[in-house]
């Protein structure tokens, strides 16, 4: 994560008078004083003017106390960073704390990334706050503040994004009672309408099941997948990589790896699971299953070192991916007698990138 300070914004924060707004609670009280593993970036002149300011200040203070070693002085990022070749650059988690006069509203609508200042505080800091009201939900018909009757409950969920990354085995699995157009299609079509931005929606999807096809074709069937999500909804930059878990457990053997929870969706501030999957929804609305599904903010420095293992796993297997795996094709030979065999692509297209998985 990396978090951009205009050096106005603590100053404006200092003068609130709802310091004991539960929100802003939440922000000075749990947010800087607790962040950490993160990059800070601030608009001062120098280190010595930081430290003249923590003495003045007490949220330059709580913040440079616990993050001293990874607070860098840049009196120029604005210009740096906030531009169309830059801003997508590095951490897909970006947070920019701005001042007053700075039009955070076009910003993040232009850029997808979360921009905050003392106006907007207490509207944009609670879908991403330490601690979430609403964390669990259940599905069921019944409509209530914790139960999730249906994929437009995701849209109580206002923040900005760029992209999303679902990670769930069985959601491109086509078999009744967990369809694709009672799912995935409706989920990607709300997040889609969500983005604001003038930027295609970035999507990548990791599953195993392709459109309930036998082994041999699962490869052969990303391309199907990937054209079906893409006629109902087009207005996506997708991505579908075919993820074989047992695969991986058996090849890559360290200490380190430990294949993730595989019922997972990311927006680049929100991490979202579900106990039982997200095929959630059957025919007519019905439920296919009780399970818990639990939202979290990735601003918090658990949630995010688990979500930053599982993508740096994943970034693992997309690496094999790129170099190109070969398959034997039995039967054939080429003309010194030798067994010919053929590039197996798990990426559909080839080449496409994902900012969770080290781009």
């Amino acid at each position: 994560m990396t978090i951009y300070i205009d050096r106005t914004f603590f100053e404006e924060l200092s003068k609130r008078d709802d310091m004991e707004n539960e929100v802003v609670e939440d922000f000075c009280k749990k947010f800087l004083r607790k962040v950490r593993n993160a990059k800070i970036i601030i608009n001062l002149s120098s280190v010595n003017e930081l430290k003249q300011l923590s003495e003045q200040n007490r949220f330059y203070n709580d913040i440079l106390e616990i993050n001293a070693g990874g607070i860098t002085i840049n009196p120029n990022w604005k210009a740096e960073i906030i531009n169309d070749d830059n801003i997508s650059t590095g951490s897909p988690i970006k947070v920019f704390f701005m001042g007053d006069a700075d039009e955070c509203e076009h910003l993040e609508s232009r850029y997808g990334c979360l921009f905050i200042n003392n106006k907007n505080l207490l509207s944009k800091w609670p879908p991403v706050r330490w601690d979430r009201e609403v964390t669990e939900l259940t599905p069921s018909k019944d409509n209530s503040e914790f139960t999730f009757s249906s994929w437009e409950r995701l849209s109580q969920e206002t923040h900005p994004f760029t992209e999303i990354m679902i990670l769930d085995l069985y959601i491109l699995e086509d078999n009744p009672g967990q369809r694709i157009d009672n799912n995935i299609i409706p989920l990607l079509r709300l997040f889609a309408n969500q983005n604001g931005t003038y930027r295609k929606l970035k999507v990548t999807i990791i599953a195993e099941r392709m459109l309930n096809s036998p082994n041999e074709q699962k490869y052969q069937r990303l391309s199907d997948a990937f054209e079906y999500i893409n006629t109902n909804v087009p207005d996506i930059e997708l991505s579908l990589i075919h993820y074989n878990k047992e695969k991986i457990r058996r090849e890559i053997r360290w200490e380190k790896f430990d294949p993730e929870h595989d019922r997972e969706i990311y927006t680049n501030f929100l991490r979202l699971k579900s106990g039982a999957g997200w095929n959630i929804f059957g025919d007519n609305g019905n439920i296919n299953h009780r399970t818990t599904i639990s939202i979290q903010s990735l601003l918090r420095n658990d949630v995010r070192a688990a979500a930053s293992k599982a993508w740096n796993n994943l970034s693992v297997y997309r690496e094999k991916i790129d170099n190109g795996e070969k398959k034997v094709l039995p039967g054939r030979f080429d003309e010194n007698g030798n067994l010919l065999t053929e590039t197996t692509y798990y990426h559909y297209p080839k080449n496409s990138k994902s900012c969770f998985l080290n781009n």
